[in-house]
């Protein structure tokens, strides 16, 4: 069992990698590996009707960010990265779930200049392929060449994850054009939607390199800060570049969605109304 300064050589590691521009190499690397073994987990072109909205999805891109964050915390912790691998696939499995059935729920057409799944396919597929990477992320966690103790820790922490972010979408859906959400409730709502399942990947690679449960603790607490920075920065692009919504700038105020920056500003809130 790894003692509470293993927390300490985390934090270091992670300061030199990304000091040394490294993370990016990291991710890059480790990302690759990761749309490897989503193609083993779900072979392309397979006709199952399950295979050809979810890659259609996939193959919008993403940088696999959540589970090379995963073997980032273990390698640093001095755990075995190829140990955490089925882990950080389920978390990237379980990610594009979410992003799926949120792009139902918020009316989205558009990801990454491609259009959603199901506007591709109809709703009824895109809720199926959505469960269907969901119960994908247990079936690689359960696949883990780790101990049934350390196997179970990291079921627990996919359960939780998949629990507190259902919570703050449902906090999201029903914030929207809101009088009386506030910046607090934001910070709640986000902490819930974004910084659970951005913390998780971490915490499973510090549970795969046997840091004790405060270490693991830790990196809860890290990642769900890290959680609601990253969706700030999110509704910023939304307000200057977009988020790859066929060129549209500000979709998300328009939705009536509860941006931080709109929160921050009255005149904003009204015309977000």
């Amino acid at each position: 069992m790894l003692c509470d300064c293993d927390y300490d050589v985390f934090v270091a590691y992670a300061r030199e990698i990304i000091t040394d521009m490294r993370i990016e190499e990291s991710i890059k690397i480790y990302g690759a590996k990761i749309d490897e073994l989503l193609k083993e987990l779900i072979p392309p072109n397979r006709n199952d009707y399950l295979s050809a909205p979810i890659w259609h999805h996939m193959r919008t891109g993403g940088k696999r960010v959540r589970p090379a964050l995963c073997l980032i915390t273990c390698e640093a912790l001095g755990g075995n990265p190829h140990e955490a691998i089925h882990f950080a696939l389920a978390i990237e499995a379980m990610h594009n779930m979410f992003l799926i059935h949120d792009d139902i729920e918020d009316g989205d057409t558009m990801r990454r200049d491609q259009p959603t799944v199901w506007v591709q396919y109809g709703t009824a597929n895109a809720i199926n392929a959505g469960d269907y990477l969901l119960a994908c992320a247990y079936k690689t966690t359960l696949a883990s060449p780790i101990s049934v103790e350390k196997k179970i820790a990291l079921l627990q922490a996919l359960t939780s994850t998949y629990e507190r972010t259902v919570e703050g979408q449902a906090l999201d859906i029903n914030a929207r054009a809101a009088e009386d959400f506030a910046v607090d409730k934001y910070m709640k709502m986000v902490e819930l939607k974004t910084g659970y399942y951005l913390a998780c990947g971490m915490a499973g690679g510090a549970i795969v390199s046997g840091a004790s449960e405060q270490v693991v603790d830790k990196i809860w607490t890290l990642g769900k800060t890290m959680g609601p920075a990253f969706q700030i920065r999110d509704d910023l692009i939304d307000l200057t570049h977009g988020k790859g919504r066929g060129g549209v700038i500000g979709s998300d105020v328009k939705e009536g969605k509860a941006s931080f920056f709109i929160l921050l500003c009255p005149a904003g809130r009204q015309c977000g109304r």
